[in-house]
């Protein structure tokens, strides 16, 4: 191929996407590496963090991004780990992620210790096989525990780190990668469960899983906080902290050190004392205060969230039993930035029908834990102007199990 042409003149990022683009189309020669090693070898997280950005505005296609980007931080590992620097007051928040990170490390070498052993007994047909194949989904299952980081990083990390910087792409190509751990973790549980599991498909999935857990861990602590670090003010920081108080800790660890607020608010009438009776909201039909609107609209049996006209989230109700959960790091996040890459699509989709009037409703219905979850999207127009999208999530799990009929006198 034809190498680009090397110019002090253009930026470090933009060397690193000309790298990144050679790559993609083939070419991984020492020779191609060291016509830019001097860019390559000197980089920091934010000229590394850019070029990812640069790269993925140019393509849609997640596999080939991630194959393109996992080979640029690898061939950027030396300029990272010269550039990086240890923040002694880090943010508790920060220090929260890095503790999840270390107890996931030790559960991936317990996880790989007896994925050996499982796999060492398939190829020797050992009678032990089940009580292994039972070890190894236990391990599984713990690994499921990493839900919270994960939940914590892309609701509230990601949702600051937006607001802050336009430059935002990889973001979505991590989540992209957090969800395939999860979905790989179900699918190894299902395939070593079967009674004659297939260890050659299970090898190499297990393979990936590992790899991927990894990666993730480095490009959190080596690029992902570094750059939150130098975005973020202390003030986000501290929201942010108490924001994962809704997520919980991962693999239960208790954090209620890191929170020094609960984030859930239990509102009363005393919340609203100031409020007066004339300062009730006229609705179409009555009026209500605000203390009586929020406590009506928490009591309801089902999880709300309202996007804007301008597809920002604006709002989410508190119920007692949440469905899905939510921090307020999300309020004015644009709500296709709240659903996964891979379901991102079908989001869009719905808002431009429901913007264009070519439908207004659509409708879900999932299992999460063994419960059964209805999900409706309700577009809101005032005559016919267009203000936004009305998600309503509900347990109905219970209500499809009722027969016969219980009267208000029984």
């Amino acid at each position: 191929m034809n190498y680009p042409s090397v110019m002090d003149s253009l930026h470090v990022d933009e060397k690193l996407l000309e790298y990144a683009e050679g790559l993609e189309s083939g070419d991984t020669t020492r020779k191609f590496y060291d016509l830019y090693s001097r860019y390559l070898e000197n980089c920091t997280s934010a000229d590394l963090n850019s070029a990812i950005d640069l790269y993925m505005q140019k393509q849609s296609d997640y596999t080939r991004i991630e194959k393109v980007v996992g080979q640029l931080i690898r061939a950027c590992s030396k300029g990272i780990e010269k550039n990086f620097i240890e923040h002694i007051d880090e943010p508790p928040f920060i220090r929260l992620l890095k503790i999840e990170n270390r107890k996931l490390e030790a559960v991936r070498r317990e996880s790989s210790t007896i994925f050996r052993s499982f796999i060492k007994c398939g190829k020797e047909d050992c009678r032990e096989q089940k009580r292994r194949a039972d070890d190894l989904i236990k391990i599984l299952e713990i690994k499921k525990g990493i839900l919270p980081h994960y939940q914590k990083i892309q609701n509230t990390l990601f949702s600051a780190l937006e607001e802050q910087s336009s430059g935002m792409n990889c973001l979505k190509l991590m989540w992209y990668l957090q969800d395939g751990v999860l979905e790989n973790i179900k699918i190894l549980i299902k395939l070593v469960s079967e009674p004659e599991p297939d260890f050659n498909i299970i090898n190499k999935l297990y393979g990936k899983l590992f790899l991927t857990m990894g990666n993730l861990i480095y490009r959190e602590e080596k690029i992902l906080l570094p750059i939150s670090m130098e975005i973020l003010s202390p003030g986000v920081f501290s929201a942010m902290v108490n924001d994962a108080a809704e997520y919980g800790g991962a693999f239960n660890l208790d954090i209620l050190s890191f929170v020094k607020d609960s984030v859930r608010k239990e509102h009363s009438l005393k919340d609203f004392a100031g409020v007066e009776e004339k300062d009730n909201l006229s609705l179409s039909v009555g009026a209500l205060n605000l203390a009586q609107l929020d406590l009506m609209l928490n009591t309801l049996p089902v999880d709300i969230t309202f996007v804007d006209e301008n597809d920002r989230v604006k709002y989410f109700s508190q119920g007692k039993e949440r469905i899905f959960p939510r921090s307020p790091g999300i309020i004015g996040r644009a709500v296709q930035n709240c659903h996964p890459p891979k379901s991102m699509h079908i989001v869009q989709e719905i808002i431009d029908d429901f913007k264009t009037g070519k439908r207004d409703t659509a409708e879900f219905w999932i299992t999460l834990e063994g419960r059964f979850i209805h999900i409706r999207y309700f577009a809101m127009f005032e005559g016919n102007s267009y203000r936004g999208v009305l998600e309503v999530s509900q347990d109905v799990t219970d209500i499809r199990a009722l027969e016969g009929q219980k009267r208000l006198l029984d």
